[in-house]
């Protein structure tokens, strides 16, 4: 009898542990999709900050 209920508790634990890993490694994947973002998102504002640093030129240099 003890010894079946320790079998289940492994079995559990052993789920729990899987379970666990599982939300860490989805976290680490969300993180990561995340972070790929938003350097995706600073590249274009970094891109079109540059433009328009470009078009100011442009600009003051047609006015001079």
């Amino acid at each position: 009898r003890p010894m079946y209920t320790q079998n289940v508790n492994n079995k559990t634990v052993l789920l729990l542990i899987f379970l666990f890993v599982l939300t860490i490694e989805l976290l680490i994947i969300l993180n990561c999709c995340f972070f790929i973002k938003q350097l995706i998102i600073n590249k274009i504002k970094i891109i079109k900050s540059i433009k328009i640093n470009i078009t100011n030129k442009h600009i003051v240099f047609m006015l001079y």
